[in-house]
């Protein structure tokens, strides 16, 4: 019983998950991520300065504002596995890319990212 109990415990957490502190400090809210997911060629303001946010607190960008394949890589596989290809892909596409210092800057290696995974589906 008790068993039962904890285990009903952390799936009721893990599907009431918080937002992360990213998501809470630029606001934002389901239908964000709806309107990214309709059309990730064009991620909104909004959503660029939560990657920012995110690849800073995940390591994803160096101390330079560089971005930090390996650890972008490895991000970015947490929630959408990649193959060797589309890792290799990311490398080759970030290495040319300027640093990260607005939102907007974010955009380039968040585009080489998607790329990467939509020719896995191809």
């Amino acid at each position: 019983m008790l068993k039962t109990f904890i285990l009903i415990s952390f799936v009721a957490i893990a599907v009431a998950r918080e937002k992360s502190q990213c998501e809470t400090k630029h606001n934002i809210v389901k239908e964000d991520w709806d309107k990214l997911n309709a059309d990730p060629s064009k991620p909104s303001e909004k959503m660029l300065c939560l990657f920012k946010c995110i690849y800073e607190e995940q390591g994803s960008t160096n101390s330079d504002g560089t971005i930090n394949a390996e650890k972008l890589i490895e991000n970015v596989n947490k929630w959408k596995p990649l193959n060797e290809d589309s890792k290799t892909y990311i490398k080759d596409c970030v290495k040319n890319l300027g640093p990260v210092k607005t939102c907007e800057d974010v955009n380039a290696s968040f585009q080489c990212a998607q790329q990467a995974i939509d020719k896995q589906k191809q």
